[in-house]
């Protein structure tokens, strides 16, 4: 069921809000080591998308977002060698994730859960292009790393809400299956007597 893996929506929210904080304390970080750092990232949050994946098969999205995590790291290890490069990448990943959240919430025909998608599709869009303006008029150390903060504490923000949001929608399922419990119970306890009383 999709509402199990709500577990797997908060951990990578931790590790994006760990990272994100990480950046902000260590702002004079050497490229390589923030670019080592943010492959590493993605390449993890790959996995874990994966593993839902794995879960869930009927949706693709999870897989996607996988293969479009664990891809973006491997580049950022073994491609990006400039900020530029790596804010290039980062934008890429954004652009893509957000317009796969949003076809995908096409596939949910409306609700809450489509409407949460598509406005994470909206900010992923949103900060992916930022980026790339960034990266045509310039940028120092400093904005690198708040940049890339702030996309990471909206990425865990927006997987944090959906994690939390299928966790309660999990907590309801598991009340309504408990209640159909128990009133079949009462129900075969009543039939129990009732055919006792019969039978006397």
């Amino acid at each position: 069921m999709l509402a199990s893996n709500w577990t797997l929506f908060v951990a990578r929210a931790v590790i994006a809000f760990l990272l994100a904080v990480a950046i902000v304390a260590t702002d004079r970080l050497h490229l390589d080591g923030f670019i080592g750092m943010l492959g590493l990232y993605a390449v993890t949050d790959g996995v874990l998308a994966g593993i839902a994946w794995l879960r869930e098969r009927h949706f693709t999205q999870f897989g996607l977002e996988g293969a479009l995590s664990i891809a973006t790291g491997l580049t950022m290890l073994v491609w990006s060698d400039t900020a530029a490069e790596l804010l290039v990448v980062v934008a890429a990943r954004a652009i893509v994730l957000g317009a796969v959240q949003g076809l995908y919430s096409r596939r949910l025909h409306g609700g809450r859960n489509a409407d949460l998608l598509l406005i994470g599709a909206g900010l992923s869009m949103l900060v992916g292009v930022g980026f790339l303006v960034v990266t045509k008029f310039g940028y120092d150390a400093l904005d690198l790393h708040v940049c890339i903060a702030g996309y990471l504490a909206i990425f865990g923000g927006e997987l944090l809400t959906y994690g939390l949001k299928l966790h309660g929608w999990q907590r309801r399922q598991q009340q309504e299956a408990w209640q159909q419990r128990a009133q079949d119970s009462r129900y075969e306890g009543t039939r129990h007597s009732q055919s006792i009383r019969r039978s006397a």
